[in-house]
């Protein structure tokens, strides 16, 4: 019977109206089912009421929907939930892993090759993480590329080896759909010890192992440890207060010198981002720039010391003091906002900035990452008659390669090329051919991490240009290097 057909116990034509009422659903629990109920009011010739009440059992309609990934066909997370606390019930004496997964820059396939293409590979990695499940084991789509697996757990390295094995697999099924193909994961995993039925706190602590190696554009495994927990807080203890300390100018600008070898005269300055809490403590570079590149907020932190650069610039030319270049650095987060050089270039021309005056670093990882996007960068730079250097030059496979293809100003060399004072032969034989073939390409060199006269005087031997490093100075407030700018140092 229709749900809006009347009564078959009735006569039609003693029906003088019929009005749907009602439509709802709910779950009965004595029977473990769904239904959908809907209530039409009857009214009778003859002034007779009545109330016709219609069920459809849904039960498989709100299971799929709740239960089963509309996607890749595998469980959500609530059936996970579910299935994962029905095993910890029945499987007793067994010790278990959680195991999260996340596939290392995974947007970058919906852009070169369509949403559709990414949503057939998501199909295929689940059914990759599907296949190699075994005994009382279950996986899941979280959200997007995050999946999740309740496997057991017999060792660590037992179970590096599986899931190694187990993404391998997964890779291979892939080369069906992109021939060549090759993701990478970044996997956390949770030791759920005999007892603990907390999922949730499982997941957490995987998503944290997870979210350790997130980035690192290879597969990786991590296991988590307290010491993550420690870490995860820190993290989002500067998180809370980053915003503000940019607001309230707690980001500081210190330079530091770079000195021509010949003359032993500054002719220029990096300048570097320090933080000081407004309760005079020093967050170092090393604990807030990770978490700022990793949460892409390292974006506004260099753009505030460009302005603080080019406000300085602007002080001293408007008043005849004696301007030096500075180099600043670039972040590989840039290259994501696509708006780098016009947001770059309308800051200089609020300051009214001479381009001559101002350096870019660009570490030689980015031009790896998006060579074409940076080339295109690097000479709009240039065009307008900024400089621009290759920062931590030497420390790929790649650069030579770099030279051939896009057209700098400057060298840095990375300071493991110059790490000790007592190079090896062959370490003096690559650093003098550099400086030499950078001499024939009309580039400056400029060396990095210099600590000892030694390592000064060999670098001014193979006609390297300057050098920067505690040897020199350290980095330092800009009044007081420009205080002794002013005094000729």
């Amino acid at each position: 019977m229709g749900l809006d057909a009347p009564c078959p116990f009735c006569r039609l034509d003693e029906i003088s109206q019929e009005t749907p009422d009602f439509n709802w659903q709910r779950y009965i629990s004595g029977w473990n089912r769904w239904f959908n109920f809907q209530c039409h009011s009857l009214q009778w010739r003859g002034a007779r009421e009545a109330v016709l009440v219609a069920m459809d059992d849904i039960s498989n309609f709100v299971d799929n929907i709740l239960y089963v990934d509309k996607l890749t066909g595998i469980s959500t997370f609530s059936r996970f939930e579910l299935d994962t606390t029905e095993i910890f019930d029945h499987e007793t004496g067994k010790e278990y892993a959680m195991v999260t997964f996340d596939i290392d820059e995974f947007r970058y396939i919906n852009e070169f090759h369509g949403y559709s293409m990414g949503n057939q590979l998501l199909r295929y990695i689940s059914g990759g993480l599907v296949g190699a499940m075994s005994g009382a084991e279950v996986c899941a789509r979280v959200t997007g590329d995050v999946f999740v697996a309740l496997v057991e757990w017999t060792s660590e390295e037992a179970l590096v080896m599986r899931i190694m094995q187990m993404v391998d697999g997964i890779n291979k099924r892939l080369d069906y759909v992109i021939p060549g193909i090759r993701l990478n994961f970044q996997i956390g995993v949770y030791h759920a010890r005999e007892g603990e039925r907390d999922i949730g706190k499982m997941m957490d602590n995987a998503d944290i192992a997870r979210k350790s190696i997130k980035g690192s554009r290879k597969t990786g495994i991590a296991f988590y440890d307290k010491s993550m927990g420690e870490k995860i807080l820190k993290t989002r203890q500067i998180e809370a207060r980053m915003e503000r300390a940019l607001r309230d100018k707690e980001f500081l600008v210190y330079l530091q010198p770079k000195i021509d070898l010949e003359s032993g005269r500054v002719v220029g300055a990096e300048a570097l981002a320090r933080w000081v809490d407004d309760r005079g403590n020093i967050v170092l570079p090393g604990e807030f720039i990770p978490i700022f590149e990793s949460n892409g907020f390292i974006v506004e932190l260099d753009f505030y010391v460009y302005e603080e650069v080019f406000k300085a610039h602007y002080y001293r030319k408007t008043r005849g003091l004696k301007c030096v270049p500075i180099s600043m650095n670039m972040s590989r987060i840039h290259l994501k906002s696509g708006n780098y050089i016009e947001r770059f270039r309308a800051l200089a021309d609020k300051y009214q900035i001479d381009p001559g005056l101002i350096e870019v670093e660009v570490t030689e990882t980015i031009f790896i990452e998006n060579s074409g996007y940076v080339k295109r960068l690097v000479s709009a730079l240039r065009s307008d008659g900024f400089k621009v250097s290759i920062d931590d030059f030497g420390s790929g496979y790649s650069s030579l390669n770099l030279l051939s293809e896009i057209d700098v100003d400057v060298l840095k060399l990375d300071r493991s090329l110059c790490r000790e004072e007592n190079l090896s032969p062959k370490e003096r034989v690559i650093l003098k051919n550099i400086a030499a073939m950078a001499k024939e390409l009309d580039l400056q060199v400029l060396a990095e991490g210099i600590e000892t006269t030694g390592q000064a005087e060999f670098l001014k031997s193979i006609q390297c240009d300057s050098a920067q490093g505690f040897l020199f100075a350290k980095p330092m407030p800009m009044d007081e290097f420009f205080k002794k700018l002013d005094g000729e140092w």
